[in-house]
């Protein structure tokens, strides 16, 4: 049974795939000013859904553009 939270880090693993020059800390850094969430996430760590759908969005505006590594 897939859970809500492996379900966003799928999403997490296939935006950093095709944003490889994106390091994991350096996605939370940029979406939710922590650098560790994802990290913590994936240790079994619980956030908060507004830290998700705050990522959520970084990683769909980032996904209109060219210059997301640049920011």
């Amino acid at each position: 049974m897939t859970t809500i939270k492996d379900q966003f880090l799928s999403e997490v693993d296939a935006f950093l795939a095709r944003h490889p020059e994106i390091a994991e800390t350096t996605l939370g850094l940029r979406a939710v000013n922590s650098g560790k969430v994802i990290g913590r996430l994936r240790e079994g760590g619980d956030v908060e859904t507004g830290t998700v759908d705050r990522i959520r969005a970084y990683m769909r505006a980032c996904g209109k553009r060219c210059d997301c590594a640049k920011r």
